[in-house]
């Protein structure tokens, strides 16, 4: 099994990308969701943080949601075999063995 710190999102581009390695590794087309929120509000000429930490609003869920699909954003399906969980993403530091359970 292996952990993503959030969820993933697919780019109505499916070529899209960011640099070299997507961000973080992921295949193009695939972003990471805070991300792909920032880039809907972005579109959407918001310029303020709605739906950061535990207590997001649904209105605020329900509108990200609505910009989704008014821009053609959807829930990614992840390919773990893309990407090398043998270090953590963002730290560059090696995983534990509890993240990495199955593989």
């Amino acid at each position: 099994m292996s952990v993503i710190d959030g969820g993933l999102v697919a780019f109505p581009d499916k070529s899209f990308r960011l640099g070299i390695g997507n961000l973080q590794g992921y295949r193009p087309g695939t972003q990471l969701a805070c991300f792909a929120e920032t880039a809907l509000l972005a579109l959407a000429g918001c310029n303020t943080n709605i739906c950061v930490g535990k207590n997001a609003r649904m209105v605020d869920v329900d509108f990200v949601r609505q910009l989704a699909d008014v821009h053609g954003f959807d829930v990614a399906e992840p390919e773990f075999d893309a990407l090398d969980f043998s270090v953590h993403l963002t730290t560059g530091r090696p995983r534990t063995k509890a993240l990495r359970l199955g593989a």
